[in-house]
């Protein structure tokens, strides 16, 4: 049941534009600034971001962001899928999540 809800949800997002699949989502410092920087430069707002790992530069820098959730793939659940306006999701987590839902 969870699976092709998890499924479902994703199919939705794909066919309404709010699904954004990068390479990888990073960023070199601890600043927010630069972190919103790249989120703008996406033109993202309310967003969730999915990794397949969150690196403590990341984690850092957008703590304090509101409308921002950064999750790994472990962490997602339907109800934060359908709570942002858009969901960014990295090549890595992508491959993760296609093995546990497999």
């Amino acid at each position: 049941m969870y699976r092709a809800g998890i499924c479902t949800i994703f199919s939705q997002l794909l066919r309404n534009n709010k699904l954004v699949a990068i390479d990888e989502f990073q960023v070199e410092t601890t600043k927010t600034k630069k972190f919103l920087q790249k989120l703008k430069s996406y033109q993202l707002e309310n967003v969730m971001i999915i990794t397949d790992e969150i690196d403590e530069n990341l984690y850092l820098a957008s703590r304090n962001v509101p409308n921002i959730k950064i999750v790994e793939v472990s962490l997602i659940d339907p109800v934060s899928l359908l709570s942002y306006d858009n969901v960014v999701i990295t090549r890595e987590a992508v491959s993760k999540i296609e093995n546990i839902l497999q």
